[in-house]
């Protein structure tokens, strides 16, 4: 077979990043891969004093220990707590209520609440269901303590 115009594995190519071809110093004398290294080496040298790791480990521990800190101090005052849905206390002053015929659980919580009796309906009302037996409602008038 006649190779006409293929590569028969001759690299006469001058090209310095080919495979099996070292490149050249400014002399244009050829230089090893060690060499090449060594002289990027002192053309960027490290810098001298590297920071003590010792320094860095104890910023961090102090870093984390303050983190904690912080979290268990919020953690106790109740700074991630939800607000209250109840009253604190045995109540501030005297609420006369009135409970009509035919009313019933959901519609004695709204008056509770309107009347400043109660701070929130849900409780209430999840306690009127909870309780066996079921709640009876007397109608009449009762004398309440506001925020109870």
């Amino acid at each position: 077979m006649n190779n006409t115009g293929n590569n028969t594995g001759n690299n006469t190519s001058d090209d310095s990043g080919s495979r099996g071809v070292s490149p050249e110093d400014s002399s244009g004398e050829m230089i090893t891969r060690s060499q090449r290294r060594s002289q990027l080496r002192e053309a960027d040298p490290a810098p001298t004093r590297r920071p003590r790791r010792w320094i860095v480990w104890t910023a961090s521990i102090a870093l984390i220990g303050l983190l904690g800190a912080v979290v268990i101090s919020l953690l106790a005052s109740g700074f991630f707590s939800a607000p209250s849905d109840d009253f604190t206390g045995s109540g501030t002053s005297e609420v006369l209520f009135t409970i009509t015929e035919g009313e019933i659980g959901d519609q004695i919580a709204n008056n509770l609440v309107s009347a400043g009796v109660i701070k929130s309906f849900d409780p209430f009302y999840a306690l009127l269901l909870a309780a066996k037996p079921a709640v009876v409602f007397v109608p009449g008038v009762y004398s309440l303590q506001a925020g109870m």
